[in-house]
């Protein structure tokens, strides 16, 4: 399995909705297994980038498909 370090921002409406990000993220982790991939931590974030996930999956392929 490759590693993918994935860079992401909150849209409007996710700053708008920030109270739910933990219940979002667990909607993500479950998407992601659903797609055979797992996601092996999560940051929250200052700065440029408001998330940080490092995600494990079978190929290139399947990690462009999913995110």
């Amino acid at each position: 399995m490759a590693t993918f370090i994935v860079l992401a921002g909150f849209t409007d409406q996710g700053i708008r909705n920030v109270k739910e990000t933990i219940s979002r993220a667990d909607a993500f982790k479950e998407m992601a297994k659903k797609s055979g991939i797992t996601v092996k931590d999560l940051y929250w974030t200052l700065g440029q980038y408001d998330v940080i996930a490092v995600c494990e999956a079978p190929d290139d392929e399947a990690a462009t498909a999913f995110l």
